[in-house]
């Protein structure tokens, strides 16, 4: 009950705790099921600009082509 409260009280998504924590897998897998890594939270956050301030590199990467070929696929 405490995790959904945290997540209700700033907005975040289940992307933005599993970026917090490093679980890349988690990520990749959330990214599969058409979850947002651009989705800012009540903080202004996104899950990228999470991944940029953890210095995760691996997730930038990931998050930086998700969103290009997201951009591809609307036009």
């Amino acid at each position: 009950k405490k995790f959904f409260n945290f997540l209700l009280l700033y907005e975040d998504t289940i992307l933005h705790y599993a970026t917090f924590h490093g679980k890349n897998v988690i990520c990749k897998y959330l990214l599969t099921k058409n979850c947002d890594p651009m989705k800012k939270n009540k903080r202004k956050k996104s899950p990228m600009d999470i991944a940029i301030d953890k210095k995760n590199i691996e997730l930038v990467q990931i998050f930086s082509k998700f969103k290009i070929s997201n951009n591809n696929a609307n036009k």
